[in-house]
């Protein structure tokens, strides 16, 4: 006779590879791979990439997206050139610079970004820079009334050299131009915030070194429409909606204790300044640092003192916080205090960083935060994702879901989302790091999605179960079968099962973990697959729902682990509950 089944009803909790594999929490699973976590529990396959357009052969390493003075842009950059996409997405356009070896860091004052490395970029689309004849600006007035965005032209040509977006460079500071309205006359972002100009000479340019308008090197940060530079342990600030005018003898903040800052992001008009002795505030920022009569108005303050940073370019907004990758874990810091957000993952992040990997640019998109893991060479090794809106309380405290993707769409150097005016749905877009070097669409979160990635690959979901106790008892017991509702839908498709190899040779695979030398995340090759793992029989092909599927185990064992995946390309794949029967020992 068998026993009551052993049944796991959801996946709402992701995988928990912090947890000994026999007390995985209800709901969660050693291994969630390539899956997201939908709202009632399920475990969905993510759909596959689109390739927009792709940029030369070295490996992308940034990407940005937002509104600058040129209109809405996408931009990326490789080891040796900066681009942007075109206006229908499907090209993109080298507008210069030296790019970037490695990802990095990028704010927008202005309608200007500014890259970390020292590049400033306005949002052209052209190729060159221009620089005939001379410029007219009227400046700020004797009382501080607002200077002009006018400026004329003398011997111009603008409306078939420039457009949008140039990077006006007058006077040893830039400004970005808003519009192109004739060829003697451009429209500046904002009221010039100099003094007049009459006669001078300029160039425009679609991309420009911080160091030749006068801007302080950084890394770069912003809040309270002000730009920060963050050198050694000071906070250097430009003056608001001015950022190549910085009195640097006076408008900076100097961090005690013997620190070095590492990052910073705004809170409000607040900075929350990231060192590597804790985390601090600088308050008020929208503020002089002191009023006419010498009283403070930016106050410091050190509110963590152990939460170390691991890289600024991982740090992304979410609701009313910042998510922020430490050297001990993911957390999210917020007005209501600091919350860990990767505690079912733990080893698995830690892991990462003791192996000398570094964090690509992290996004938050529909409330996941999406993770890429680089190498020290750069290459993708993984990427990490968490959906930030469904914590759940367990026996490890609480646990936010995270699931990780593999395959050619998750090797991404950099994401991003892109919100436009007129399709106001967010759009994730991905860099990818190999020498096609393409910008990426990635999945949207939906049930029916692509197969495949751009490259024809199939996206293979891969799920490992917790050790399932088969009893009470000490004693080994007889598992029979494997009984799992799910929905797989595609040419093709069918989800495969296995279990454990009881007879585990000392290097054999049990989900990640090589065992015999304690070895964690140790990726095999496909052809070694069935070392670690017996398939079984049974399953059939395409699923709709409505009869779930079943295999024979046939094992007798103290504890049972299952694997499970779709090996072939499915346009559709829900991952709904698990049974499993089991037969105690003793019994007939």
């Amino acid at each position: 006779m068998l026993s009551g089944p052993i049944s796991q009803d959801s996946f709402s909790l992701g995988m928990v590879p912090a947890a000994a594999p026999n007390l995985i929490p209800s709901g969660g699973a050693y291994r969630l791979r390539n899956y997201l976590v939908d709202n009632d529990g399920a475990a969905y396959k993510r759909g596959g990439t689109v390739a927009l357009a792709s940029f030369g052969d070295e490996g992308l390493t940034f990407i940005w997206s937002g509104w600058l003075a040129g209109g809405h842009r996408t931009v990326v950059a490789s080891p040796s050139k900066f681009g942007v996409l075109n206006e229908v997405e499907d090209d993109v356009i080298e507008v210069g610079g030296d790019g970037l070896a490695a990802p990095a860091n990028a704010v927008e004052v202005a309608g200007i970004l500014f890259i970390d490395g020292g590049w400033l970029y306005a949002g052209s689309r052209k190729t060159s820079s221009y620089s005939t004849g001379t410029v007219s600006i009227e400046g700020v007035g004797e009382n501080g009334e607002p200077g002009s965005t006018k400026v004329t032209g003398t011997g111009t040509s603008w409306l078939s050299n420039e457009d949008a977006g140039m990077l006006l460079k007058v006077g040893g500071r830039a400004y970005a131009v808003k519009r192109v309205v004739s060829d003697t006359e451009l429209e500046l972002a904002n009221p010039f915030p100099d003094e007049s100009v009459e006669g001078e000479s300029y160039e425009l340019a679609p991309i420009l070194k911080a160091a030749d308008v006068g801007v302080r090197p950084g890394p770069y940060a912003t809040v309270a429409s002000r730009l920060l530079s963050l050198e050694g342990n000071r906070v250097y600030h430009s003056a608001v909606l001015n950022p190549c005018r910085w009195n640097s003898d006076e408008d900076y903040h100097e961090l005690s204790g013997g620190v070095q800052v590492l990052g910073a992001e705004p809170l409000g008009n607040d900075a929350v300044v990231f060192t590597t002795g804790g985390v601090w505030t600088i308050g008020n920022m929208a503020y002089e640092i002191v009023d006419p009569y010498g009283n403070l108005q930016q106050p410091e303050a050190q509110i963590l003192r152990e939460l170390v940073l691991w890289d600024r370019v991982a740090i992304a907004a979410w609701q009313e916080g910042l998510v922020v990758p430490a050297l001990d874990g993911v957390w999210l810091i917020s007005p209501s205090g600091p919350q860990m957000l990767s505690r079912s993952i733990t080893p698995t992040y830690v892991g990462y960083i003791n192996a000398g990997c570094r964090p690509g640019i992290a996004a938050v998109h529909k409330s996941h935060y999406f993770l890429p893991i680089l190498d020290g060479a750069g290459e993708p090794v993984d990427l990490l994702v968490c959906r930030l809106d469904a914590p759940a309380r367990t026996g490890m405290g609480v646990i936010f879901p995270w699931t990780n993707w593999r395959g050619a769409g998750a090797r991404v150097s950099g994401l991003a989302q892109r919100v436009g005016i007129e399709a106001r749905e967010p759009v994730l877009f991905g860099v990818e790091a190999d020498d096609e070097s393409n910008v990426l669409r990635m999945p949207r979160f939906e049930h029916d999605g692509e197969a495949l990635d751009h490259d024809g690959s199939p996206v293979v979901p891969d799920v490992v179960l917790p050790d399932y106790a088969t009893g009470p008892r000490e004693s080994e017991n007889f598992v029979k079968a494997l009984m799992v509702r799910h929905e797989t839908v595609g040419e093709g498709a069918e989800v495969e099962a296995f279990v454990s190899d009881a007879a585990r040779p000392p290097d054999a695979v049990w989900g990640e973990f090589r065992w015999g030398d304690g070895t964690k995340w140790t990726d095999r090759e496909e052809d070694e697959f069935d070392r670690g793992y017996r398939k079984l029989p049974g399953g059939g092909g395409q699923n709709f729902g409505a009869r779930p599927a079943q295999w024979r185990v046939n094992r007798q064992t103290r504890f049972v682990r299952l694997r499970l995946r779709v090996p072939t390309g499915a346009t559709r794949h829900v991952l709904r509950s698990v049974k499993v029967y089991v037969r105690q020992s003793g019994r007939l």
